[in-house]
């Protein structure tokens, strides 16, 4: 399980980032978009074998997203996205009942190889706490690639606290959130930072030094929490934007998101490949997909948003 201790970095002190590593910062990028490490060596695997790998992840309220089918390479290989998708699959997405039969089917159209939208006249959004199950008819072989996943609560943002900063001078950026829920046990949350204006402000001391913004350093996630990792009043969640997680001044998105099984079990064990959950090499496990015929990610959220702006504490 993810840890309930209120994280040391969520403290309202001023913090340097010596304690950071290179190696995390380039996993969780990778992290970031799992399509970033279909090349990569995180499964036990004896021998090579080639994988059907499908990314697709379901916001709550938003419309039906994109699947993408790709095929896997060799740890040692080049990952190259678009020559790896995988084209003349059928996908479909289906709205399951209470009693887990298909309620609506939503059948996706190929716009090209490996890349799968639904088209309707109106978009069609995805329900919160139901229950979505993804379909794939492999081509070539017609084997079936099926994962489920039930969609979190929504949430939102209630109060801005401190949405403007001096880096590492001020207190942390802060923002209060009603709480989510999710069925049958207590939700489970990731905080993201995403710059907004990358042309006109530059990137933070830590991320300028490395040479992984040259990949579009944009995008910067925390760990797995649950409520413990908050402070909690009148019910609402005291949120924390760590200085780690800021890659850039200037104006950004602050993003905490609220995830389902997949994303939880699919992260939680990414990150204890990466070093974030500080396991000893002889406990880390392989990466849990929750995907029947293939790997990948086929997830679901919800999101609280809000922006704000970090001050260059260098001018």
């Amino acid at each position: 399980t993810s840890c309930s201790l209120r994280p040391s970095w969520l403290k309202k002190t001023h913090q340097t980032l010596r304690s950071l590593r290179p190696l995390w910062l380039k996993l969780t990028l990778c992290s970031l978009c799992p399509l970033w490490f279909i090349g990569c060596e995180l499964y036990e695997q004896d021998e090579y074998e080639e994988q059907y790998f499908v990314y697709s992840q379901l916001t709550a309220l938003e419309p039906l997203p994109r699947v993408e089918l790709y095929t896997t390479t060799p740890f040692d290989t080049e990952f190259i996205r678009d020559e790896r998708r995988a084209g003349g699959g059928k996908v479909a997405i289906h709205l399951m009942d209470a009693q887990g039969d298909r309620e609506e089917t939503y059948e996706y159209t190929e716009l090209s190889d490996g890349r799968h939208r639904y088209r309707s006249d109106e978009p069609v959004p995805v329900l919160p706490m139901r229950t979505y199950e993804l379909e794939i008819t492999l081509p070539g072989s017609g084997e079936k690639m099926t994962s489920h996943t039930t969609v979190p609560d929504t949430f939102r943002v209630a109060q801005a606290v401190r949405d403007s900063v001096t880096y590492l001078q001020d207190d942390l950026l802060e923002f209060e959130v009603t709480k989510s829920a999710y069925p049958g046990r207590e939700s489970y949350y990731m905080l993201a930072t995403k710059a907004l204006d990358r042309d006109n402000y530059g990137l933070t001391p830590y991320y300028e030094e490395s040479t992984l913004h040259r990949n579009g350093l944009l995008h910067i996630r925390t760990p797995i929490m649950n409520e413990a990792s908050f402070e909690s009043q009148n019910n609402r969640l005291q949120i924390l934007f760590p200085w780690e997680n800021i890659a850039h001044y200037g104006p950004n998105e602050f993003i905490v998101r609220t995830i389902d099984d997949n994303m939880h079990d699919f992260y939680l064990t990414l990150d204890s490949q990466t070093g974030n959950d500080h396991l000893s090499p002889g406990e880390m496990r392989n990466i849990k997909y929750n995907i029947e015929g293939g790997i990948g990610l086929f997830g679901s959220m919800a999101t609280a948003k809000a922006e704000g702006f970090v001050e260059n504490n260098r001018k």
